[in-house]
């Protein structure tokens, strides 16, 4: 029977954000250690001093390290880390052939199999390992195995009275690549190479942001130039509303005048055919009744020669269509005829407004 404690009940969801959080971070390691990305790492020069006595200097870069090519003659350059060879005798190398896991499940079944094999006891166990990708699906494993009470007098004796911090641990005798047992002095080597990694992946960030503000910067400009033009465009607007509502305004008042002359324009002036008829008829005509409609006029009067009277109204300018709207009579007894007789104006003779003068061009 197994029971809960309130405390933990939302524990598994805890561990998973944690799983979660250190699969992220293994990723990225993965991927900063990856070939690919290998030059954000910087090389650190290490100068380990051999178990015979010899100094060499090394190049670090990321989980691989190499020795420097030997230089011609003269010393050896100055190197900011040191290591110390482990003897062969002071440790034990166990390779191992595991199937391909992540890097934590690697590590455990690492660590499972070295305590395992080890015959040190737990608590004065060293062990360190490297793994190499194998055939297939497996990772091949390096590992060292060694007891503080094999490395404590060893140490003490290679670094009394040095100063400085204390070296790096190597084991490198027998092995494809060297193997650094934690605990001793590489903190110091790798927390400069994550300084340096940061800063190469910061300026990578930088140049990246610079190259994309580059690519965007035209389509900023243009973006920018087309507010500018809608802004100015929407200020001339709120300028010009006002002279677009005269302009409509005068547009109006231009069309209903346009309607009035045209109306006008169709339209005889009485005053003037009152005038020029009065000037033009003779004498021995006189009228009855003067009809004007438009510019058609309708005249019925007494003349003592219609025909006569028909002529003369043809010889006045202006005037055309000269009809007779009715035949001529003549009263018993009298020597007058009676007529009707219909004519058209000429607007621009008899148009009650005045012509509209050309416009010069």
């Amino acid at each position: 029977m197994s029971s809960s404690n309130p405390s933990t009940a939302g524990r598994p969801l805890d561990v998973e954000f944690r799983r979660l959080r250190l699969h992220w971070r293994q990723g990225v390691d993965a991927l900063l250690h990856s070939r690919a990305l290998a030059w954000l790492n910087p090389v650190q020069h290490v100068l380990l001093r051999r178990a015979d006595g010899r100094r060499q200097l090394w190049l670090v870069r990321g989980s691989s390290a190499s020795p420097a090519p030997a230089a011609a003659a003269g010393p050896l350059p100055a190197a900011p880390f040191a290591a110390i060879e482990l003897p062969a005798e002071r440790y034990l190398r166990r390779a191992t052939v595991l199937p391909a896991l992540p890097p934590d499940e690697l590590a455990a079944a690492v660590e499972l199999d070295i305590v395992s094999a080890s015959p040190f006891a737990t608590d004065q166990l060293q062990w360190a390992y490297r793994v190499r990708p194998g055939e297939g699906a497996t990772t091949q494993v390096e590992a060292v195995l060694t007891s503080r009470q094999q490395i404590e007098p060893w140490l003490a004796a290679e670094t009394a009275g040095a100063a400085g911090p204390a070296p790096e641990i190597w084991a490198v005798d027998g092995l494809a690549e060297p193997i650094v047992l934690r605990g001793h002095g590489e903190a110091l080597r790798e927390r400069a190479a994550a300084r340096a990694r940061a800063l190469h992946t910061g300026l990578l960030a930088l140049a990246a942001v610079l190259l994309l503000a580059l690519a965007l910067s035209p389509t900023l400009q243009l973006r920018a130039r087309a507010l500018a033009a809608g802004s100015a465009y929407e200020s001339l607007n709120a300028r010009a509303a006002p002279v677009l509502a005269q302009r409509e305004q005068l547009g109006a008042q231009a069309e209903r005048l346009a309607t009035v002359r045209q109306f006008a324009g169709a339209q005889a002036s009485p005053s003037r055919v009152i005038e020029v008829l009065s000037a033009s008829i003779p004498d021995h005509a006189w009228l009855t009744s003067l009809v004007l409609n438009g510019l058609r006029v309708v005249i019925t009067g007494q003349a003592d020669n219609a025909a006569d009277l028909m002529r003369t109204l043809e010889g006045i300018p202006g005037v055309h269509d000269v009809k007779a709207t009715a035949p001529a009579t003549r009263q018993p007894g009298s020597g007058q005829e009676s007529f009707s007789i219909g004519f058209e104006l000429d607007a621009r003779q008899f148009g009650a407004l005045a012509p509209e003068e050309p416009r010069p061009s």
